[in-house]
């Protein structure tokens, strides 16, 4: 009877676990859906930034110029939570077959990811991720000055390495010289902007805003992916539990059985013991 109440105790335990995992999916779920429309609006948005640049650009290309970098820095939007499978495992194994990744620095966001990269050498700096959407403006205000403060060392170039739940994929992409894909763009049918600033003015503005909503969509597309991955993680952990609880189920049945057996047993005993003809006193 011991081992059937040990065994009721274990289940009574995995089945409290079990219930906090689905509650930690629903809530994964909420968040997909929340960052799905802010990541989709933020991509309008740097859609109609690129056309700007595109147009501005083709009038004033002398603003595609940069300094040629000094240094190459990585941002990997890595999860600062757990629970989120091979979600970080799978940003790095990019980071690995990126070309010259051996020499650059890497600043890493996100909590998990640190960990497995806080004795990287090439490790330039680390910051919280955000766990959630509303955290999310203050994780920019972070970025933005971190990045910023790199800026005002050298000139360099930033690749973002990061997830996107579109294709289901890590995607690595510039963040710094801006609008590098829109390079080589032929356009025949436009006719110069008016502008109420200076183009210098007007460029600079225009790039402060396009990486504020570049990386805005980024961060969320990265938060999105990172919490599906969390709802598939937690999904496999759910059903193997329940598969736990249907066979710990079966078992405890089986030593009730056992424990009736045994209770109908010492009852025959004593039975015979206290017939007539059996008297032993």
């Amino acid at each position: 009877m011991t081992h059937r109440h040990a065994l009721e105790q274990r289940r009574t335990q995995l089945s409290e676990a079990q219930e906090i995992m689905e509650s930690m999916k629903s809530l994964a779920f909420m968040e997909v859906r929340k960052l799905e429309q802010r990541a989709t609006m933020q991509r309008a948005l740097v859609d109609t930034l690129e056309q700007v640049a595109a147009d501005f650009l083709h009038f004033y290309p002398d603003f595609h110029a940069w300094a040629p970098p000094e240094a190459t820095i990585y941002l990997l939007l890595g999860s600062e939570r757990g629970f989120s499978g091979a979600f970080n495992g799978r940003l790095l194994e990019q980071l690995a077959d990126e070309p010259g990744a051996e020499q650059a620095r890497l600043i890493v966001c996100g909590h998990k990811l640190h960990s497995r990269l806080k004795d990287d050498p090439r490790l330039l700096a680390s910051l919280d991720g955000p766990s959630v959407q509303d955290e999310v403006q203050g994780f920019l205000l972070n970025l933005l000055e971190r990045i910023s403060q790199e800026q005002r060392k050298s000139a360099l170039t930033i690749k973002m390495i990061s997830h996107d739940p579109a294709v289901e994929q890590v995607r690595v992409e510039y963040l710094l010289p801006p609008f590098q894909t829109l390079l080589n763009t032929e356009r025949s049918d436009l006719t110069p902007p008016l502008l109420n600033l200076p183009p210098r003015a007007f460029y600079a503005e225009l790039v402060d805003h396009y990486l504020l909503a570049s990386l805005n969509e980024k961060v969320c597309s990265s938060l999105q992916a990172e919490n599906h991955y969390r709802m598939l993680h937690l999904d496999g952990a759910v059903r193997y539990l329940q598969d736990r609880l249907d066979r710990m189920r079966l078992k405890s049945n089986q030593l009730r059985k056992e424990e009736i057996t045994e209770e109908i047993e010492v009852i025959l005993l004593s039975a015979d013991s206290v017939r007539p003809g059996n008297d032993t006193v």
